[in-house]
């Protein structure tokens, strides 16, 4: 049973990487897959950053936003963790272009809200 995952969602950025650590009483495994959109629905675009893992409990994998899949096309990550009992979680991590971020890029301070 995956008893807990450390892994931050918020968007990235392309080349950006993070850290996933899982938790388990078992063996797992963890697979990282990009999607480019537009088209819609995404694709799975294969990459040198994807692909499937198997670690321990407490060891890392460095999870990285691909410079050539999303430079000019946005998309997501999908991480997929499962461990040997069949028990499994999933994240999706968006990933923004840098064509999109620089023309969304303003001067004006940033709104700050709080609930």
């Amino acid at each position: 049973m995956i008893t807990s995952v450390d892994f931050l969602t918020e968007p990235m950025a392309p080349g950006e990487e993070r850290l996933f650590t899982a938790f388990a009483d078992t063996p797992m495994t963890v697979a990282i897959q990009c999607f480019r959109k537009p088209p819609d629905p995404a694709q799975l675009v294969p990459c040198g950053e994807c692909g499937s893992y198997s670690v321990s409990s407490g060891d890392t994998v460095v999870v990285q936003a691909s410079v050539a899949v999303f430079t000019r096309t946005p998309g997501y990550l999908r991480v997929l963790v499962q461990d040997s009992s069949g028990d499994e979680r999933s994240f999706v991590v968006q990933v923004n272009n840098r064509e999109l971020e620089a023309a969304t890029v303003s001067n004006t301070p940033p709104i700050l809200r709080s609930y």
